[in-house]
């Protein structure tokens, strides 16, 4: 069918960019233009009328460095189609067929992967992670490694000698001194600023928890609205929501760093965890300009047809937002919006609806 010869087309091409590394440049380069990628497409070897106007998709929105992303991509989805679940199993040395067999039962013992029919495990090397393992599969991460518990280590004597240790830790303070709140105050804070300029990641982001709870009794974190990108830039899901949250709590229209949130966010959006992508659009919806909804609007509506329900009426919610600031994007909206009216979701459905009827109230006439 269809996806299988998509597939054979992807994998036959993967092959070649595997084999020749200049391909890929070649395909990444701004200098080459646009009839020439294409000659250089056809050149590949025969591809299904699919294929091929796929890649014309991609190379009309400047997409083609995100070739080999695309086929990763596709090849997960084609895995989950068939009922196939891949576990990367990332260790200092290389793991022998038994310790594999053993990671492969103790997942199906527990539950996580018990409704695929076929699991394949992977093994790759990966020193700094010094012993123990990462086990990834899906939207899991489940990291045993030494490396971790060394950070954590860290960590924890860190936090040690820090004036608010968490979040918890401020609260409690403010509690204790409600008579002297604004000189009690002013400790925590030089000690955010101080957090905040930290290189440790998860200091950074407990630091930004902070000032965000600060923010909502009446104090400024404008000052920090770099450092609130940082976060959101973090490889961790727990760090990046801090970072989107406190984005949503304190930017506005004229926050000079927006500009730089665009292609974070485009990546996020294009994440093949379903977690990252929500929290993406959560804070797109929050902090859309009129520069964001345009330049991000093409990218929501791709999420809209996201094979994770809740994530489809999320991506519909925020393209709803989105073209509240870029009215021009209504004619790229309107189709899609209509597609997911035939939903096969029942919730899907009524949040399109709930949308129709949004833009009917705020337009009548339109």
């Amino acid at each position: 069918n269809a996806l299988t010869t998509v597939e054979g087309d992807l994998l036959k091409l993967d092959e070649q960019l595997s084999k020749d590394a200049k391909l890929g440049e070649i395909f990444s380069s701004p200098l080459l233009n646009k009839a020439a990628k294409e000659k250089l497409i056809d050149s590949l070897g025969k591809k299904s009328e699919i294929t091929t106007n796929f890649f014309k998709t991609l190379l009309e929105n400047n997409r083609m460095a995100e070739t080999r992303g695309v086929i990763a991509a596709y090849k997960s989805l084609m895995e989950a189609h068939r009922g196939i679940v891949s576990v990367v199993v990332t260790s200092a040395n290389a793991l022998n067929s038994k310790d594999l067999k053993q990671v492969k039962d103790n997942l199906t013992k527990g539950g996580l992967i018990k409704d695929f029919k076929e699991v394949n495990v992977v093994n790759k090397i990966n020193p700094s992670i010094l012993g123990g393992m990462v086990v990834e599969f899906g939207d899991y991460t489940i990291d045993m490694s030494v490396a971790s518990r060394l950070a954590k280590i860290e960590k924890l004597l860190t936090d040690s000698i820090s004036f608010e240790k968490t979040l918890t830790d401020l609260i409690q303070g403010l509690r204790a001194n409600k008579r002297n709140e604004t000189k009690y105050i002013q400790q925590p804070l030089s000690e955010i600023q101080r957090e905040v300029q930290q290189s440790d990641m998860s200091q950074k982001s407990v630091a930004i928890d902070k000032l965000g709870y600060l923010h909502m009794l009446g104090y400024d974190m404008n000052w920090a609205s770099f450092n609130v990108v940082e976060v959101m830039a973090s490889p961790r899901f727990g760090e990046k929501r801090t970072g989107y949250l406190a984005a949503g709590q304190s930017f506005h229209q004229e926050t000079d760093v927006l500009m730089l949130t665009t292609n974070l966010i485009h990546k996020d959006l294009a994440s093949a965890k379903a977690m990252e992508v929500r929290v993406a659009l959560d804070g797109l919806a929050q902090v859309a300009t009129r520069d964001l909804a345009q330049d991000l609007l093409g990218d929501t509506l791709a999420v809209v047809g996201h094979p994770r329900p809740y994530i489809r009426k999320k991506a519909l919610v925020c393209a709803c937002r989105l073209v509240t600031r870029y009215p021009e994007g209504l004619h790229e909206f309107v189709p899609r919006l209509k597609e997911r009216l035939d939903d096969p979701d029942p919730a899907m459905v009524a949040s399109a609806v709930s949308v129709v009827c949004e833009l009917a109230r705020a337009n009548p006439h339109n």
